[in-house]
């Protein structure tokens, strides 16, 4: 039995209705479905919390290619995100790294450097596994070496540590927590323990609060089962460095 962990936020009032749950809650471990990759555009800002994804979709013409007006309408909201921030280091793009899109994620890993947005990365998940095939892959690799080597040194905003990069990339052991960072869908809805077994055990727009939730969901699902950290989510990585390598985690995100 894994230990469970109450939100360290708990909303005073209950949201409104008609609020996205992404207005308090920042969920960025979607998986895309097979043939897509997903990236995300995230305004930081604690006032009014939002995400515009755009997918990225096959065309049996011309091989990957973009939905279409996507490009288009993510940059437009980056331009309104910058405006309102005032500061490019407050937005993090985040992408879903594939075997076919790594020569893309380093364009873009450059792209934000150039630019001083913050930059995040995670594998696609196949169901709950990562694709143990991007280890066997060169290109991968490097890519991963390079997004730490930048981290480290510090040469741009990359979202993580060396340590956690290293963890969710490389698919190293790690011990999940998934109570720690609550899993909420837009409509609200809430994951308990953790969204890859797809148990929703509320609404957060109607239940107005994440401890009676999880008890809620604790009662109908049972304790958190024993997990051997097998999904490579950021969340459930970090919560593993949270519990076990704390200061270790802290030195490494003030350096």
């Amino acid at each position: 039995m894994r230990r469970s962990f109450s939100p360290a936020l708990e909303p005073r009032q209950p949201i409104p209705q008609g609020t996205s749950a992404l207005d308090s809650v920042y969920e960025n471990s979607a998986s895309p479905a097979p043939n897509q990759g997903e990236f995300h555009v995230v305004d930081q800002s604690p006032r009014r919390p939002f995400t515009t994804r755009g997918t990225l979709a096959r065309s049996a013409r011309v091989g990957w290619s973009v939905k279409p007006a996507a490009v288009t309408k993510v940059l437009e909201n980056l331009e309104l995100a910058k405006g309102r921030l005032g500061s490019p280091p407050k937005i993090t793009i985040s992408t879903v790294i594939e075997e076919w899109n790594v020569t893309e994620v380093e364009r873009l890993l450059d792209w934000c450097g150039e630019q001083g947005f913050v930059f995040a990365a995670q594998s696609a998940q196949m169901e709950k596994m990562p694709n143990l095939a991007l280890l066997k892959s060169a290109k991968y690799q490097a890519l991963v070496d390079k997004i730490i080597e930048r981290r480290r040194e510090g040469k741009q905003a990359i979202n993580g540590t060396p340590k956690t990069i290293e963890t969710l990339l490389r698919f190293r052991d790690f011990q999940c927590y998934p109570t720690m960072f609550p899993r909420v869908y837009p409509n609200g809805d809430v994951f308990y323990p953790c969204e890859p077994l797809r148990k929703i055990a509320g609404n957060l727009l109607r239940d107005g609060s994440l401890v009676k939730i999880f008890a809620a969901g604790k009662k109908k699902y049972g304790d958190i089962p024993p997990c051997q950290g097998i999904c490579y989510l950021f969340g459930n990585v970090l919560s593993h460095y949270y519990v076990n390598d704390f200061w270790g985690l802290a030195g490494d995100f003030i350096r």
